[in-house]
């Protein structure tokens, strides 16, 4: 596949794979029953699960960077640090810090 066939599958992609990653997963079924409700193609399977999962994972990394920056922001903070230098240094809004 070229990489243009690549991004017009990728955008043709998307909608499914944000779609199905806010989708809570009831009791009984797993992600790959609801893949198979949309394709019995083995290739788009594995391709929107591939999709889906990299998904959960850029969505982990982010969070855990937020976390790791709110956990910098209250140490450098209950160090006695000023608000406007923790804001600078994190890149959080001084209104999260003092929320932390």
């Amino acid at each position: 596949m070229s990489s243009t066939e690549t991004r017009i599958w990728d955008s043709a992609l998307q909608p499914f794979v944000v779609q199905a990653v806010q989708t809570p997963i009831r009791k009984g079924h797993s992600l790959e029953k609801l893949v198979t409700l949309t394709t019995n193609n083995t290739k788009e399977k594995e391709k929107m699960m591939e999709s889906i999962a990299q998904e959960y994972i850029d969505r982990g990394k982010q969070e855990g960077m937020q976390k790791g920056l709110e956990t910098t922001a209250r140490n450098m903070f209950q160090a006695g640090e000023p608000i406007e230098r923790i804001a600078r240094w994190t890149g959080l809004s001084e209104a999260s810090i003092r929320s932390l």
